[in-house]
């Protein structure tokens, strides 16, 4: 397989856990992976769902950010893997002067992980009531129009209100070992740290826990 730091518009980065082989099967319902030796996943059968919390200004910090998760669900066992998480603040690479800036870290090359390594393209973002806010409009109208996210990616919206019982929902598949993340000391590692800032501040509910929320409600939506 190539190596990620070969593929255009891909982050170099850590592949041990990553397939070295994938394929769908013929409806294109399900992805076929294959791991390495020190990979943390089972091979297998997948359904494979993203999620995407659209960038805010978070209550006590001040800053702005967005979050993405790639989970895939291994069908034989029932758990879900968060295969692939990112922070983001922008679509694509910011450049001034020719120069891009690593403060403002874009979504673009997290497609490029997704599409290569698991060949997921659909990912759900939350829809608060049934208007879509200019902002969210705005985000998915910059991710269609981005040249550097090929092939282009299908962003449903996905309704749900209730944060009490997306945690819930979270807690109950973490209880029965069928969640899998990265740990919180893991440079990635943005759910862990998400799920202990909620424990310490529980009326928070951040973009990591968001994107995670409707990644697993698009799951449960599929039997």
């Amino acid at each position: 397989m190539t190596n990620a730091a070969t593929v255009p518009g891909i982050l170099d980065t850590d592949t041990s856990n990553r397939p070295i082989r994938r394929s769908m099967t013929r409806d294109g319902e399900l992805t076929l992976l294959e791991f390495g030796p020190d990979a943390a996943a089972p091979a297998g059968a997948y359904v494979m769902r993203g999620g995407i919390a659209w960038p805010r200004r978070d209550k006590e910090t001040g800053r702005v950010e967005g979050y993405a998760v790639l989970c895939g669900r291994h069908e034989a066992s029932g758990t879900i893997y968060v295969f692939e998480e990112q922070s983001f603040v922008t679509v694509d690479w910011l450049k001034l002067d020719k120069t891009i800036q690593p403060d403002f870290p874009p979504i673009a090359p997290f497609f490029g992980v997704a599409w290569h390594y698991y060949q997921a393209n659909v990912f759900y973002w939350r829809l608060l009531g049934s208007l879509i806010s200019r902002q969210q409009r705005e985000y998915v109208r910059e991710v269609h129009q981005c040249a550097s996210i090929k092939p282009d990616v299908s962003l449903p919206s996905i309704e749900w209100q209730d944060e009490d019982r997306a945690l819930v929902r979270i807690f109950m598949q973490e209880r029965q070992d069928r969640l899998a993340y990265r740990p919180h000391d893991d440079p990635a590692g943005g759910v862990a740290r998400a799920l202990i800032a909620h424990k310490t501040s529980p009326n928070d509910f951040p973009v990591a826990l968001e994107a995670l929320s409707s990644a697993m409600i698009a799951l449960g939506k599929v039997r």
